[in-house]
């Protein structure tokens, strides 16, 4: 091999290598830039929220009443369905065991009809008042509270409908809005999940407002397709959902890039823009990827 020869052969090599360097470098600068690309999610956004409770449509406490005596027997259970006129619980009253006592004895020593007559007539009173048994006047759900109560107007038991709603108040002007409304997206905030709410009373508001503040809040009444734990909590979005991104999402006056299955996909969309954000009006779909400051330099844009 001639020395020329491996000179060519030596240049050759250098000019490999170099072409190699300088193509890893493009390569690396240009995955470095693509790694720096940030991208936004397209999601629907409600213009009001608020918050609400599930209660139960209608409750009927059953109260300590001491003047029945002490509690004898309850005859329904927890969570047991029951309905009208059902045995809730019995009293037993035994201060009138003397009182029964000493008028037994003298029924004895009366002679006349009459006396006999009124003297059996309060021990049949008397008797009764022995025994105190309640019932309902409400078919419900039970749930027991205080079994030995100890004070008067302790709660012992309560029936809550099977029925149930969700409370909230409205504000005057989201009620001002929104008041055509009647359906509405409910969120548990538990498990979040989503059901559809259906507004069915708004109530006028207190007429002692607030004295903290200004507005009025008007009681709403809120019914869905299932029911929940009473004192359950909901996050209640209200107004139509709209899509909004910050305008740095475009790549034009009305184009933007889209990230779809690797690829970068140039799209025109139609906003009304109010101060740095978009209300998107067509163009961009729930749940797509948006990139932020687009550079088609940086893009292979389709």
């Amino acid at each position: 091999m001639t020395k020329k020869t491996k000179l060519l052969l030596n240049f050759s090599a250098i000019f490999l290598f170099l072409t190699l360097i300088s193509t890893i470098t493009y390569y690396a600068y240009y995955l470095s830039k693509l790694t720096d690309i940030q991208t936004i999610e397209a999601r629907l956004t409600f213009p009001y929220h608020t918050t609400g409770i599930v209660q139960s449509d209608y409750n009927y406490s059953v109260i300590f009443q001491p003047q029945y005596g002490q509690i004898h027997e309850i005859h329904v259970k927890d969570g047991q369905y029951i309905s009208k006129e059902t045995p809730l619980l019995t009293y037993y009253n035994p201060l009138k065991i003397p009182e029964i006592s000493a008028l037994t004895a003298l029924s004895k020593q009366i002679t006349t009809p009459k006396q006999a007559y009124e003297c059996m007539r309060e021990l049949v009173k008397l008797k009764t008042e022995l025994y105190t048994t309640i019932q309902t006047p409400v078919q419900g759900i039970v749930r027991l509270h205080e079994l030995v109560p100890s004070k008067k107007d302790s709660i012992i038991l309560e029936i809550q409908s099977k029925t149930q709603h969700i409370l909230t108040n409205l504000p005057e002007p989201i009620y001002l809005q929104l008041q055509q409304q009647k359906n509405v997206s409910l969120v548990q905030k538990t498990t979040q999940k989503s059901v559809t709410g259906h507004i069915v009373t708004i109530l006028p508001p207190s007429s002692t407002p607030d004295s903290n503040t200004q507005n009025s809040y008007y009681p709403t009444i809120i019914k869905t397709n299932k029911n929940y734990p009473i004192g359950s909590h909901f996050t209640i979005n209200l107004g139509e959902p709209k899509m909004m991104l910050p305008s740095d999402i475009l790549l034009e006056k009305n184009y933007v890039v889209i990230h779809k299955n690797g690829k970068y996909v140039k799209r025109i969309i139609n906003y009304d823009k109010i101060n740095e954000q978009l209300i998107i009006k067509s163009g961009i779909f729930a749940g797509e990827k948006i990139v932020r400051n687009p550079n088609e330099t940086a893009l292979k844009i389709k």
